[in-house]
């Protein structure tokens, strides 16, 4: 991984842990973590764990999903 896509991971990590945590609608997220918009956040989200930003949020509590293991944290 280059340092960019690290950066781009925990920007994006931060993100989800916002909306997880009801801190934030996935608008607001978008917003406050420097994406140009939600469906810049949304690409971002499917880039990185190949599902929407939605079906991860809902999948967070069935253990056969893997790759998002930070945010079931």
């Amino acid at each position: 991984l280059t340092p960019g896509e690290v950066e781009r991971m925990l920007r994006l990590e931060r993100a989800l842990l916002d909306v997880r945590d009801g801190r934030a609608s996935r608008v607001e997220a978008a917003a406050d973590h420097g994406y140009a918009d939600q469906p810049h956040f949304t690409r971002e989200v499917r880039t990185f764990y190949q599902r929407s930003s939605g079906e991860l949020m809902r999948g967070l509590d069935d253990p056969d999903l893997e790759g998002d293991w930070l945010l079931r944290l």
